[in-house]
């Protein structure tokens, strides 16, 4: 019997959600970009078939996560009911037949990316927009937790119940006992545990799983964090809906990057003495 995920059921592993909606698969170039986007998206796609309602329903219930929305020409009348809707990203529009009269009408929707004839470029052009996405979510890490004084103030200003919240979880972790080979290694075994659980099906995730639990150094902690994927996205999506089991699990590497940052920071005032 497999272990249960302490948070695989309350949260999606991605900050995005690739959507497609199609009422049937009726061609084999609809059942390849399906099996495609599995692939390159493992994790974070989600299928409908037939039912828009459905459709509608799972995106409005959407409150963390990004959607990149798929839907051919033949169902593109959902746009009008969902265009407002702000966890929406992109819309792309799937389909080789688009009557050009119709192409002023979808370019004029707010979120809508592009009309994709050919599923090459539509898996492309999906792929570039997730990264450049993620790329976007760089800045919502750590840097909040840490509290460095170069934006503190800002922080307090901005979200103060927000900032209060992760300095007492910086303080609680930092308060922890984490002296002993036997707790770090402890911690570490809980981690990886947790995480290969919810990447259960992702074999690229399972490959960086592997090598952090064989290679990493404390001293290393912040070139793990910025480096490898699962980490960024996976503590990312803890701080900012304060999930706090999420945020226990990671708590060995929290407190690495911490105290690297604090030990950065105290060498370069140092040399600028």
């Amino acid at each position: 019997m497999e272990t249960s995920n302490k948070f695989m059921d309350t949260l999606i592993p991605e900050e995005v959600i690739i959507v497609w909606y199609q009422s049937t698969l009726i061609n084999d170039d609809d059942a390849t970009i399906k099996m495609a986007l599995d692939q390159e998206f493992t994790n974070c796609v989600k299928f409908f078939d037939d039912s828009a309602d459905d459709c509608v329903d799972f995106i409005t219930n959407i409150k963390d996560e990004k959607i990149f929305l798929i839907l051919p020409y033949t169902t593109t009348y959902l746009i009008a009911l969902i265009e407002d809707l702000s966890v929406i990203k992109y819309t792309y529009v799937y389909s080789c037949n688009l009557p050009a009269s119709q192409n002023g009408e979808l370019f004029r929707a707010r979120n809508f990316r592009g009309f994709y004839p050919t599923k090459e470029h539509l898996i492309k052009t999906i792929k570039q927009d997730v990264i450049n996405y993620l790329n976007t979510l760089t800045h919502i890490s750590l840097q909040n937790l840490t509290g460095s004084k170069e934006n503190t103030s800002q922080n307090v200003s901005q979200n103060p119940n927000k900032f209060l919240w992760s300095r007492v979880i910086l303080n609680t972790l930092l308060k922890a006992p984490s002296s002993t080979t036997t707790i770090d290694q402890q911690a570490m075994l809980e981690f990886v545990k947790e995480c290969k659980l919810f990447y259960k099906n992702d074999t690229r995730v399972q490959k960086d799983i592997e090598s952090y639990q064989q290679n990493y150094k404390s001293e290393e902690a912040i070139q793990w964090y910025t480096q490898t994927g699962f980490f960024f996205r996976l503590l990312n999506k803890g701080l900012r809906t304060q999930n706090v089991d999420i945020i226990f699990t990671f708590r060995s590497i929290i407190v690495d990057v911490f105290k690297q940052i604090q030990s950065l920071y105290h060498e370069q005032q140092r040399r600028g003495r």
